[in-house]
């Protein structure tokens, strides 16, 4: 059987839009190198962004980052009030972009940041505040390692957050490989552990890459992860809750985006069992995505419901059991 390597090949995907400029609305375009940039992208999200750029500041014991906010909202409509924020904000180091036209900002985001490690913070999405200090403490730990991640707790407002409940397969993993452990490229056949915030990985790499490939949209960070630890070794994950990840207003649950999810998913899982084969897994997977697909179009009846996790758990556990973690 030939091997598809099409998920993991570098691309361009700065081209593109080169001709589209970013204008600085706020801020100084220095040569300063912080050690972290996060980059916040937003949309006429005025009150969201503020939630955003506040859990950025309010990390604890570590300073050395600079936060980008690349503005897609090239109508300007909120450009003011965000300027008149960020202009009260002291002793941080922040640069306001706004595009001349919309584009996708993810690449921009990257082209932009001046930090050795980033990320990259959706408007809805909030930072905890030990994000840096914890994810820096295991970089400099672990010399040679090109990306960190941690788990993500799904919210609705700050005021809901509360201490997350974990998961069996999660108590499993905890178990059998304590508090952190190396994914590779295959530990994403069966999940994108993270969401693109609850990472920090180097700039330069990120560059190299090529970026996010917009051909996989709506699963364009996943295959970033993907392609990222394929072409530059493993990624060590905590086994923290870092970081939140907003649901109910961004467009996750829009239909057309829930289908892309589902069949790109399982075409990028049929693509590394080509490359790592495994019966139990090809069977689970093709079961998987019909349930999956049945369950979705029919409104979701519990035993189709009840089916698909078990589906989702058997394909978590026997890729546990046979260490395809790394």
């Amino acid at each position: 059987m030939s091997v598809n390597y099409t998920f993991m090949e570098k691309c361009d995907s700065f081209s593109k839009y080169s001709h589209i400029k970013s204008l600085l609305m706020f801020g100084e375009d220095s040569d300063i190198k912080p050690r972290v940039t996060i980059a916040i992208q937003t949309y006429k999200r005025l009150e969201l962004l503020k939630e955003a750029v506040q859990s950025v500041l309010d990390q604890k014991d570590f300073e050395d980052f600079e936060i980008l906010i690349i503005d897609n909202d090239d109508q300007k409509l909120y450009s003011n009030q965000i300027i008149e924020y960020l202009s009260k904000l002291d002793n941080v180091v922040i640069r306001y972009y706004i595009n001349q036209t919309s584009l996708p900002s993810w690449n921009r985001c990257i082209e932009l940041a001046r930090g050795e490690w980033m990320t990259i913070l959706c408007d809805d999405d909030i930072l905890f505040p030990t994000y840096l200090k914890t994810l820096c403490y295991y970089i400099d730990k672990n010399q040679g390692v090109n990306k960190v991640e941690c788990r993500y707790q799904r919210f609705v407002t700050q005021e809901t957050i509360t201490q997350p409940k974990r998961r069996l397969v999660e108590r499993i993993e905890s178990s059998r490989f304590g508090k952190t452990r190396k994914l590779d490229y295959f530990s994403y056949f069966y999940s994108c552990y993270t969401a693109p915030h609850s990472q920090l990985y180097k700039r330069d790499l990120a560059y190299s890459l090529g970026g996010f490939n917009e051909r996989f949209r709506p699963v364009s960070d996943y295959v970033f992860n993907l392609a990222y630890s394929y072409n530059f070794g493993p990624s060590l994950f905590i086994d923290e809750y870092l970081c939140g990840y907003r649901t109910l207003v961004n467009d996750s649950l829009r239909p057309i985006t829930i289908i892309g999810c589902m069949k790109w998913g399982k075409r990028i899982r049929e693509s590394l069992l080509e490359i790592k084969s495994n019966s139990l897994l090809r069977l689970f997977n093709k079961l998987q995505f019909d349930v999956d697909f049945l369950e979705y179009k029919k409104n979701k009846p519990f035993y189709r419901y009840l089916l698909r996790k078990m589906c989702s758990v058997a394909i978590n556990l026997i890729t546990i059991i046979t260490k395809a973690h790394c």
